[in-house]
């Protein structure tokens, strides 16, 4: 795989050696200098298209460039060999990823749909309310799950929240050595699910908040019987009170992921 910490510490050597600043060297290439500190910064790659550019202005070879490294004879053929392999590796694997992640979209999406319209339906009289014992009403579950799932999928956050619950009770294994790439990865996928976890806090709190209002809405214009509206509203105050519980059972996880992504 490749070491795009070392990469970037190498473009970084490489454009000081040829006099340049950040800006001055994004300016050749038609870039923003914000895209050049990612690179040296370990957080992203450059394009495929600018290789052949970035590495004339920097004097050095695309093989050396992927090997974040000078090379000499000897080790030049099979650097080349090894940079092949993991470019033709990570290609593999973000295609299988990307595919995986369309689907798991597309999944959550339906999902979260048809959760709000099971909701919907069930309090304009489509489809019965259901009780299960006397503090469980699943169309005010489904209503709460349903935005949940839909604004994960929407912003693309379903792996690193359901991943995070792992990464917050788990121990990072860095191998041998502890290398500081594996670190530097770990980290910065324990501060997504971070992200996401107090993303979804949030999103629970507003559809409580929503789910309460339609409901009162919903349930007192269709009501044409005052007494029922006790019940009704009982129902209603459910939406709201499974998003407060759903926040203190993520809470701890959240704080879990903040203390590790600050160790």
């Amino acid at each position: 795989m490749l070491d795009q910490t070392k990469i970037g510490t190498f473009i970084a050597e490489r454009r000081k050696s040829a006099g340049l600043t950040q800006k001055e060297l994004a300016e050749r290439l038609s870039l923003s200098d914000k895209t050049v500190s990612k690179w040296e910064t370990g957080h992203g790659m450059p394009d495929n298209s600018l290789l052949l550019e970035l590495c004339r202005i920097l004097d050095i070879s695309v093989n050396e460039l992927l090997s974040g490294e000078k090379l000499s004879d000897d080790s030049y053929e099979r650097k080349a060999e090894e940079n092949m392999v993991n470019l033709v590796k990570e290609n593999q694997d973000k295609s299988r990823l990307g595919k995986d992640g369309r689907i798991t979209t597309v999944i959550f999406t339906i999902l979260g749909i048809l959760l709000i319209l099971l909701y919907i339906t069930s309090m304009v009289g489509i489809v019965q309310t259901w009780w299960i014992a006397n503090f469980i009403d699943l169309p005010s579950l489904f209503m709460t799950l349903g935005i949940i799932f839909l604004m994960l999928a929407l912003t693309k956050q379903i792996k690193p929240f359901f991943a995070g619950f792992g990464r917050a009770v788990g121990k990072a294994d860095y191998g041998e050595g502890g290398d500081d790439a594996a670190k530097d990865t770990h980290t910065r996928a324990v501060k997504q699910s971070k992200e996401a976890m107090h993303f979804v806090r949030n999103v629970s709190l507003l559809s409580g908040a929503l789910g309460f209002f339609f409901s009162v809405v919903i349930l007192i214009h269709l009501m044409s019987d005052p007494s029922a509206l006790g019940p009704s509203l009982a129902v209603a105050i459910l939406t709201p009170l499974y998003s407060i519980v759903l926040n203190l059972i993520l809470l701890p996880f959240e704080s879990l992921l903040n203390q590790k992504s600050e160790a």
